[in-house]
């Protein structure tokens, strides 16, 4: 009988353990679906921005085209991080379109970007970092982190170049763009400091954008 009651306890243990692996290994897919929606909305605006950028060219505002260019760079460094979780995770990403824009004028361009800025703020991004933190997708959540961070500050930006255009003043904009090659965290010239505010990479190996 004890040793009926030991083979028992120990096929049990045995189908516990086979339980957890199971449950390690599993993918965490809302986090993928949620990856892969990001990939393709900074994709997306990457593509958009550089388009704003040159639109801006066009209508001869130098320095919104710099930052539009630079800011653009970003989005492309975030679509970057996310491909590379949605690699490592095995998620699919073959096939993701590019999302349909509008360019306008400047200034429009530049609400444009700001309304976009926010509700990636306000709400994918919180979202998306909630549901990664539930299903324990470490590398998700640091890749969401980082974009919801560096979002905010084009948001700022945004912010700053349409009042600046709203009073006639897009020549006081600043002259050069840095970013943070890592996480796309985006500094006009005045805000660099020694190393990116959200990652340790030196200001050294920033890109320059003028």
């Amino acid at each position: 009988m004890k040793s009926n009651r030991r083979n028992f306890i120990r096929m049990a243990g045995l189908a516990g353990a086979g339980m957890m692996i199971g449950c390690a290994a599993r993918k965490p897919e809302k986090s993928l679906t949620d990856m892969k929606v990001a990939y393709i909305r900074e994709s997306t605006t990457e593509e958009k921005y550089t388009n704003f950028g040159q639109k801006a060219k066009e209508e001869n505002f130098v320095k919104l085209a710099v930052m539009f260019t630079a800011i653009a760079k970003a989005e492309g460094i975030h679509a970057l991080n996310h491909k590379k979780v949605l690699d490592k995770l095995k998620g699919n990403y073959e096939g993701s379109p590019i999302g349909n824009y509008e360019i306008k004028s400047t200034l429009e361009n530049l609400r444009d970007g700001l309304k976009g800025e926010t509700y990636e703020i306000e709400t994918m991004y919180p979202t998306f970092i909630k549901e990664a933190t539930a299903e324990k997708a470490p590398d998700a959540v640091d890749s969401f982190t980082w974009a919801y961070q560096v979002e905010k500050q084009h948001q700022g930006y945004y912010n700053i170049a349409i009042t600046a255009m709203g009073i006639n003043r897009e020549l006081t904009l600043p002259d050069k763009w840095y970013v943070c090659p890592k996480c796309g965290g985006t500094y006009a010239e005045a805000d660099v400091k020694s190393t990116c505010y959200f990652d340790p990479t030196p200001k050294e190996k920033f890109i320059e954008f003028k």
